[in-house]
């Protein structure tokens, strides 16, 4: 048996173009004899993120006993956690916004991330329902959550991100900080949430390109874990060069960086932010440097 699994990996290394090939080969060889039924799917070339991480977390998220805590609708969108809230962590929603008129690649997602355990832990989606009973939603998510942050991207609605804040009475709305030059008048007049442009405005109001660059290199240095099985395959599966499309989930979930210094400074429990914006962060390196543990709490 292992002669003909080697055989066969020497095929799949061939069919993959030869040495330096070995990861798509890896893939090859995966599909050609899967285990399951994602693994046929998966892009041998063209993918944006490690594969050995793929293949990581997919063995986690496909294993019988890993079941949601969480699986029911919200307001015409299918709200599932695979872990559910801890008192002791900050989380963040990350959506990006669908028109609502349940037309295909035009969902509503909302990413939901851990941000002390720096993990995906589950998500709000679906395509019919109108973006302002989907932020609402939202709401109702993150108040479950301990009341995090909500990084909404609002270039469709440019608006929608006030009407969280200002009518659905939530705070802690992500808002991009003042531009180098920028009036105080123009950054208060200036909407909440994350305008998605092909134009960078610096570190903190990055272009989408850039966004998603972070977010793969974040992911291929082992930066976050992805425990929502949905966005994983999304992951797993798109392919940019034939796929020109981000997809939605994808669009939501690479808005992780934008939302993570505010996180940062809320207190775990009541979303309130601290006293001091940085008794958090600093606790967190503390804790860092003291256990040598990536995760807070471990």
């Amino acid at each position: 048996r292992l002669r003909r699994r080697r055989r066969w990996m020497q095929d799949a290394l061939l069919a993959a173009g030869g040495h330096g090939n070995e990861e798509s080969a890896a893939v090859l060889f995966s599909r050609e004899h899967c285990e399951d039924d994602a693994t046929p799917w998966m892009q041998a070339q063209g993918s944006l993120f490690r594969q050995d991480f793929i293949r990581q977390y997919m063995a986690v998220v496909t294993a019988k006993d890993y079941l949601p805590c969480i699986n029911k609708p919200l307001q015409g969108l299918q709200w599932t956690c695979w872990k559910d809230y801890d008192p002791t962590h900050v989380y963040m929603l990350l959506m990006d916004l669908g028109g609502g008129g349940g037309g295909r690649s035009d969902d509503t997602s909302g990413q939901i991330y851990d941000a002390t355990e720096n993990a995906f832990i589950g998500e709000l989606h679906g395509n019919k329902v109108d973006p302002y009973t989907a932020v609402t939603a939202g709401v109702e998510v993150l108040a479950h959550f301990g009341k995090g942050v909500f990084v909404l991207a609002n270039a469709r609605f440019p608006r929608i991100g006030d009407f969280v804040k200002n009518k659905l009475g939530y705070e802690n709305m992500w808002k991009a900080p003042r531009r180098k030059d920028e009036s105080v008048e123009h950054f208060w007049a200036r909407a909440s949430g994350f305008t998605e442009s092909g134009t960078s405005q610096g570190e903190k109001e990055p272009s989408v390109e850039e966004l998603l660059g972070r977010f793969r290199a974040d992911f291929n240095n082992g930066a976050y874990r992805v425990l929502n099985p949905h966005l994983l395959r999304t992951m797993q599966n798109w392919n940019p060069e034939a796929q020109k499309h981000t997809p939605d989930r994808l669009a939501a979930a690479r808005m992780r960086p934008l939302g993570l210094d505010l996180a940062y400074t809320l207190l775990p429990v009541t979303g309130r932010t601290l006293p001091e914006r940085r008794t958090f962060r600093r606790a967190y390196h503390q804790h860092q440097q003291r256990t040598g543990s990536q995760v807070w709490g471990m």
